[in-house]
């Protein structure tokens, strides 16, 4: 029981220990990717299109009541199909069926993700290692019940030898 408590801790180091090298190695995403392009028109002029230049806090908590582009930012990582960056019933709803929580940060969302992810290849790992256990058990079971069945095909009987 130790050892597991000791290597679920270790792996959980391990995982914020990617999350932040991985940090410092990316350079946080371009808004291009977060928003849409905002078409202002008007009258008898060409079409203006500008782009938010405020770039998001990963550190504002988020919860019911929230807007902005780190709402946005959340929704699409929640894979919800309505990402308007207002932080409605729906996004509660699937952040909390998502990480257990009901307000998060950014940086937060993603470290638990990390460390689900993290879990889950644990778990796969642990599956796959039993299944094969298991099959391994079930072989060595077949081949001892089949040395069990088979009757000897020679008899050796003693003699005595005489001489003349």
């Amino acid at each position: 029981m130790n050892k597991k408590l000791i290597i679920i801790g270790l792996l959980g180091l391990a995982g914020v220990g990617y999350y932040f090298y991985n940090k410092k190695k990316k350079e946080t995403p371009s808004l291009a990717e977060y928003m849409e392009d905002d078409v202002v028109l008007f009258p008898n002029t060409i079409s203006v299109t500008t782009k938010q230049t405020t770039k998001p806090d990963y550190d504002k908590i988020l919860k019911l009541g929230s807007k902005g582009i780190e709402v946005k930012i959340l929704q699409k990582a929640l894979k919800q199909l309505d990402v308007d960056g207002d932080f409605g019933v729906g996004t509660d709803k699937r952040l909390k069926k998502v990480t257990g929580f009901n307000q998060i940060t950014l940086n937060q969302y993603n470290q638990i993700i990390d460390k689900l992810q993290n879990i889950k290849a644990k778990q796969l790992k642990e599956a796959k290692i039993k299944a094969e256990q298991k099959k391994a058990q079930q072989k060595k079971a077949q081949v001892k019940k089949v040395v069990a069945e088979q009757k000897p095909t020679t008899s050796f009987t003693a003699g005595l030898i005489t001489t003349l």
